[in-house]
């Protein structure tokens, strides 16, 4: 699943505003302080309250590219063709950046996994992107700094710009930064490593099929911190 936040920075009424748009893959709307989650996501809280709360909103499909293609083209996925993380977008579906680019807009985006990057077509339209390319993710602290150089060669130009960044890490496994880890209570000692799929598998097989619930209690303390 994936929560969009959107803002359209104050600029004089003379001018287009400037647009930022933030993605974050599998990031539930209630681990947001805006939906009732904790209050260390405060920046959210800010966004929500200057800003406009949508607190009915859904995504058309839990896949990372068919979610994402909806909101950059705004149209369902069975119209812009993308059903699955295989596909991808076509070079004939019109996108955000490439509407704004033909306004005069700077395009930049900057996107933390290797499922959107350029032969899925999520560049379509961005006069800069950046995606991984030897790994298959990248974690927040690798992508922000290439956005926020970006801002700033953008706000030296003097147009417009739209901006698109993308994150992944409340994304499996679970291996939140130090200081995150919000491991408080008692949990299973083998969660002190990621919190993965093959972790949980392995867990499961030991136990006959069954997570005990402390490991599910661990795995949601985990995932906060991420």
């Amino acid at each position: 699943l994936c929560v969009l936040a959107a803002s359209a920075l104050w600029v004089a009424p003379s001018r287009p505003p400037n647009v930022v748009l933030i993605t974050v893959d599998t990031l539930r709307a209630d681990a947001l302080s805006p939906y009732g989650g904790r209050e260390a996501t405060g920046a959210a809280q800010r966004l929500a309250r200057e800003g406009l709360l949508f607190e009915n909103a859904f995504c058309p499909m839990p896949q990372t590219r068919p979610s994402h293609f909806s909101i950059l083209t705004s149209k369902y996925p069975r119209d812009h063709g993308v059903l699955n993380n295989v596909t991808p977008l076509g070079a004939g579906a019109l996108t955000l950046p490439e509407v704004l680019r033909v306004h005069g807009y700077q395009t930049g985006g900057f996107v933390s996994v290797r499922l959107l990057d350029r032969s899925s077509g999520a560049a379509q339209g961005f006069e800069e992107f950046s995606a991984p390319e030897g790994e298959a993710a990248r974690t927040a602290d690798q992508t922000v700094p290439r956005a926020l150089q970006y801002l700033e060669r953008a706000a030296a130009a003097g147009r417009p710009f739209f901006l698109w960044l993308h994150l992944f890490d409340p994304h499996m496994p679970y291996a939140p930064p130090e200081g995150f880890r919000l491991l408080s209570g008692k949990g299973a000692p083998e969660l002190e490593a990621a919190f993965s799929w093959p972790l949980l598998r392995e867990l499961a097989r030991r136990r006959g099929g069954e997570l005990p619930a402390e490991v599910l209690a661990q795995g949601k303390r985990l995932y906060q911190g991420e």
